[in-house]
């Protein structure tokens, strides 16, 4: 199972982090509804952050991690 999502703009607003999270985290349990071993991967398209800043950078990564191992469900 792959999953979609566009356009994070990770930056300075904590809604933008909130809803990334929550996002990833319906994702998640989505998958594992139709699939026991869930996501496979999940395709990131558009802005990750919203300026090159290693804070923000650091910020996306934290949240992704927060909810998945990138070892076993890769970021695209």
């Amino acid at each position: 199972s792959l999953a979609a999502i566009s356009d994070v703009h990770i930056g300075n607003n904590s809604t933008v982090s909130n809803k990334f999270s929550s996002a990833l985290a319906q994702l998640k349990s989505k998958a594992s509804v139709d699939d026991a071993d869930g996501l496979d991967g999940v395709l990131v398209a558009g802005d990750l952050i919203d300026n090159p800043n290693t804070t923000y950078l650091n910020t996306f990564k934290s949240l992704y991690e927060g909810v998945f191992d990138p070892k076993k469900v890769p970021m695209i």
